[in-house]
């Protein structure tokens, strides 16, 4: 695959970047969703935590009920943990596993992150 077939999931995010991603989202609306949460993937691994948290908040907007939903959720808990935010990261990992529950087809890593989550932050409210 060329980078013209990879433009979701490069690591940029400068202000040309962001035009040109956007200009490609709205042509191909069909997988807009799935490019939006691949696209926030790329980001947070590149550290650009505040980027990715953007898109995946457009994701929640503009594809609810998604079935990338509950890994979009896992994506935010761990651009919220990066960032310090552990109450939001706490509540994004309640909705993965809440959606996985209720959307029984979908599995993510969230069963095992949440937990190392709270071990690693201290949170000692969640140990029950």
């Amino acid at each position: 695959m060329g980078s013209r077939d990879n433009w979701f999931r490069s690591p940029g995010w400068s202000a040309a970047d962001q035009e040109e991603f956007f200009a490609k989202l709205a042509r191909s609306r069909k997988s807009g969703g799935q490019y939006l949460r691949i696209k926030a993937l790329s980001l947070q691994q590149a550290a650009h935590f505040a980027g990715a948290l953007e898109l995946l908040s457009r994701f929640f907007q503009d594809y609810p009920g998604h079935f990338d939903t509950a890994q979009a959720l896992l994506q935010q808990a761990q651009c919220f943990t990066a960032l310090g935010r552990l109450e939001d990261a706490e509540t994004s990992f309640r909705a993965a596993l809440r959606h996985e529950q209720n959307h029984g087809s979908v599995r993510t890593l969230a069963w095992i992150d949440f937990p190392w989550f709270i071990v690693r932050h201290g949170r000692q409210h969640l140990y029950s």
